[in-house]
């Protein structure tokens, strides 16, 4: 089957054998990717003899450590395709993902095209019964011929940016976007690392400009391993936390919706990651959280949370571990297992 003219781009660091299985799963492709391009993120490890394995079918670029963001940024200005892909060195493709992706990328109408996914566990197989898109909620895909209406792919074009604040939709590995787009926006903002979630920058001044589509097919194996975090729920929490209060100071991204949706999410946002994160004895995230509270947002119940975390570290983890269930309120700030996790319904 003749080349798809898409390069597909792998930012890595530190994961020479997870990141051999993602390679291997881009090379078995049905539909091949005219170019690869690992860039190494400052290793020491054995990444350069991974690709080296590849000579002549893998493109290698090395740079110093300067966090994902800013490799994905090298790896796409360097891309030589008309639509570039990112695929994070710990995931994979199954063998028909760009093969199924081809008729939205040649439709001729997207320039942003995103697939589904499962999550899975290492030596576990996949244990997602329900796919990321399927796990959206109620009303996410209002408007949008979904995943549950049997076609291939659907052309959205104008996706509503303001939907990220419930659920994010939106990985990495699963996003294949023209080049133009990418320059058009800006590319990934090197300023979010280390920020759990921090891919979710890049959406929210992509999406505004974007011309979307999907391919509903799950075709994307996303792994779920303890470097990546991926299963740390409160870190998931903070970081969007993080990422929202980072987008609307920047306010870059174009859409009025988004921004009226943050300016009404973030005052219960803020008081929710106090909540949760004394409940879970994370009380260095507290001062940053207090930082950004206005007056009328300090209910008695975060003043009183605030006091308390200023107490003698022995006497708060008293606190955390007789009265923390007494701050859960019912139905809010429910740190549970997601719906993919073994031994959990779903």
């Amino acid at each position: 089957m003749r080349e798809l003219d898409v390069s597909v781009v792998i930012p890595s660091f530190n994961r020479p054998d997870l990141l051999g299985e993602s390679l291997d799963s881009v090379l078995a492709q049905t539909r091949p990717a005219r170019e690869i391009i690992v860039v190494d993120n400052g290793t020491g490890d054995g990444t350069a003899e991974v690709v080296a394995r590849h000579a002549g079918r893998v493109r290698y670029i090395r740079t110093e450590p300067a966090g994902v963001q800013a490799a994905r940024n090298v790896g796409l200005q360097a891309a030589t395709s008309r639509w570039v892909a990112t695929l994070d060195d710990d995931d994979l493709y199954r063998p028909t993902y760009l093969e199924c992706a081809a008729p939205a990328l040649e439709d001729g109408r997207a320039d942003l095209v995103f697939g589904d996914h499962r999550k899975f566990v290492t030596g576990a197989g996949l244990v997602s019964e329900k796919t990321n898109a399927e796990r959206a909620p109620a009303g996410y895909w209002d408007g949008i011929a979904g995943p549950d209406t049997g076609v291939d792919w659907t052309y959205v074009g104008s996706f509503p940016v303001e939907r990220l604040l419930s659920y994010n939709v939106f990985y990495p590995s699963t996003m294949i976007l023209t080049r133009e787009l990418f320059e058009r926006v800006g590319g990934f903002d090197p300023a979010v690392r280390g920020i759990k979630t921090e891919d979710m920058e890049f959406m929210t001044r992509a999406l505004p400009a974007a011309r979307l589509a999907f391919a509903w097919s799950a075709l994307v194996d996303y792994r779920m391993h303890q470097t990546n975090n991926g299963g740390d729920l409160l870190a998931q929490f903070i970081g969007r936390w993080r990422i929202f209060e980072y987008v609307r100071q920047k306010d870059e991204h174009g859409s009025a919706a988004l921004t009226a949706a943050l300016d009404a999410d973030l005052p219960v946002r803020r008081r929710a990651v106090i909540r949760t994160a004394f409940r879970n004895g994370q009380l260095d995230v507290l001062p940053e959280v207090r930082a950004r509270l206005r007056p009328q947002e300090v209910t008695l119940p975060t003043r009183l949370i605030l006091a308390a975390s200023r107490l003698p570290r022995p006497v708060v983890d008293r606190l955390v571990r007789t009265g923390g269930a007494l701050l859960r309120r019912p139905g809010q700030d429910r740190v549970q297992l997601p719906q993919w996790m073994p031994g959990t319904p779903g």
